[in-house]
């Protein structure tokens, strides 16, 4: 087991012991408290893993403590996140995923189990790719797993990021929380110093808004002026030649065409999500090509 993972293992152990001290006992509290902060900052400072790595445990009624987890639940549990990790990874670089079949690129977030987590069970998963150039990218779509699973727990936030999903991954995160669901269990994601907690309750409300929930996708094309583009937040804004200003991500593959080609008019192609659950929709744009609008093939 590498170092860090060791360390994300204390961290868990901590807010776990954290978590059934109770509320009276506040010398108890005060100093797991304070070995939290201490293991979150020496944890944000550590030096960057080989491996992109994360903390997967459970609770609820398939875990005995620290001891034990029913077989059945943790295969389960494990594919279908990995599952989700996986198409997380191809719906960021932008591509078209089928309703079924295999996920592209799959091979890049593979990832294997190095040790089990203390606390609460579960287990420290680490990358199997040990290229370097997949490293970072595989920890930040880990990243992004824990706050498309955090944001599944309130309509707001979900609608917010199923906007700008596609409907596979909403797909898997069901599936996930369905697994969960079934069991009368609860997840726990720690990725770094930041973890996401989800009890058996608000996994199962987690699960019915995701199943409340569905997600169109369809292909539009565009000509217009590209006069917005925040790097940092992979954000872009077009105004169309019709006059429409179209606001949405860019796909990881376009960053550098569409840094190249801010402030001229292009051509793109968006994809366009919409929405529903019940009555409200929402709408949000991916950014999968973008040329000069005088190169433009449509």
């Amino acid at each position: 087991m590498s170092e860090r993972a060791r360390k994300e293992g204390e961290l868990v152990a901590l807010r776990s012991l954290l978590a059934e001290t109770p509320a009276d006992d506040v010398i108890v509290r005060f100093n797991l408290t304070a070995r939290i902060h201490e293991s979150e900052a020496d944890l944000a400072t550590a030096v960057h893993p080989h491996f992109a790595q994360a903390t997967l445990t459970f609770s609820g009624m398939p875990v005995d403590g620290s001891r034990g987890i029913a077989m059945n639940f943790a295969g389960a549990a494990v594919k279908t996140f990995e599952h989700l990790v996986a198409v997380l990874g191809a719906d960021r670089h932008g591509i078209d995923l089928k309703a079924r079949g295999p996920v592209p690129g799959r091979a890049a977030t593979a990832l294997q189990i190095v040790g089990t987590a203390h606390g609460s069970f579960g287990f420290i998963l680490e990358q199997v790719d040990a290229q370097t150039e997949t490293q970072s990218d595989l920890a930040e779509i880990l990243d992004i797993t824990r706050e498309l699973i955090g944001a599944s727990t309130t309509d707001d936030d979900f609608d917010e990021v199923a906007r700008m999903s596609s409907p596979r991954t909403i797909k898997a995160l069901g599936e996930l929380l369905e697994v969960l669901s079934a069991n009368s269990a609860g997840i726990c994601l720690t990725v770094g110093p930041h973890e996401v907690d989800l009890p058996f309750k608000q996994a199962l409300n987690a699960h019915e808004r995701v199943h409340a929930t569905e997600v169109t996708e369809g292909s539009e094309q565009h000509i217009g002026l590209l006069d917005g583009f925040m790097t940092s937040a992979a954000k872009f804004e077009l105004k169309t030649d019709g006059g429409t200003i179209i606001t949405g991500t860019v796909s990881k593959t376009q960053l550098t065409e569409v840094k190249e080609h801010f402030g001229e008019r292009v051509a793109c192609t968006l994809l366009k999500r919409e929405t529903h659950r019940g009555a409200k929709v929402r709408v949000g744009y991916l950014l999968v090509s973008v040329e000069s609008a005088h190169a433009r093939r449509f």
